[in-house]
């Protein structure tokens, strides 16, 4: 049977429905990491020159990191010319800023280790000391988000030291408990999410001109009885 082009206007919705979650599902795809032991060797791809593990620059390796995670290609050399890195570092409103102007938007946040286990990961953490316990005046590091498969621990990376550790828990020995969060990635224009939103209101203009079309035999039928003679006048 030959399908009408009202007949037509579902299966073009369902396509264009389907290409608009596939793709996506593919531009907000972030990155996993697995690990074998309790402390491991950071991958190859976070791994930086020996300047970027000096104190001032773990502000802006965690960013890195934390770029990595969210799949979005950014030199470590343009994150630091962003966060303005003097001798004493940089603060969470830096890296936020810098994150911004590299259009991925994101909010400062403060809570308690059980709150911190509800917000969306990977986290930049603002911390007294580094996971190796050594003590400083501030150091970042990036919180991926708890694992199962080891016992719910959470995975951790440190730039500076090149270590990805899991720990039971963030306790307020180490964790100041301020982080940097991503925010929904469609509140900033980049081109992916301009893709994104446009592929959305083709959807959406689809649904609306099926539903037009799917109504307009019933109206037509309706119009054309009031206007047609009675039989016999």
């Amino acid at each position: 049977m030959k399908l009408q082009p009202h007949d037509k206007a579902p299966l073009i919705v369902r396509a264009l429905v389907i290409t608009t979650l596939a793709l996506g599902n593919l531009l907000f795809l972030t990155g996993q990491t697995s690990a074998a032991d309790t402390v491991i060797e950071t991958p190859e791809h976070y791994r930086k020159e020996s300047k970027w593990q000096v104190g001032p620059y773990c502000g802006p390796s965690s960013l890195y990191v934390f770029f990595q995670l969210l799949d979005k290609g950014v030199s470590l050399d343009r994150i630091a010319e962003l966060c303005k890195v003097t001798d004493e570092g940089c603060s969470l409103e830096d890296l936020r800023r810098a994150a911004l102007a590299l259009g991925v938007k994101t909010q400062m946040v403060r809570g308690t280790s059980e709150e911190l286990a509800k917000l969306t990961m990977p986290l930049i953490i603002h911390s007294s000391v580094g996971l190796d316990d050594s003590e400083g005046s501030g150091h970042f590091f990036v919180l991926c988000g708890k694992d199962n498969a080891y016992g719910g621990k959470y995975l951790l990376i440190d730039p500076s030291s090149g270590q990805m550790v899991y720990r039971d828990t963030i306790d307020g020995r180490n964790w100041s408990g301020y982080a940097l969060m991503a925010t929904p990635p469609w509140y900033v224009a980049t081109a992916k999410n301009c893709l994104y939103l446009l592929l959305t209101a083709l959807a959406v203009t689809a649904c609306f001109i099926a539903f037009r079309r799917q109504n307009e035999p019933s109206v037509a039928l309706s119009q054309n009885a009031a206007i047609t003679p009675a039989p016999g006048v």
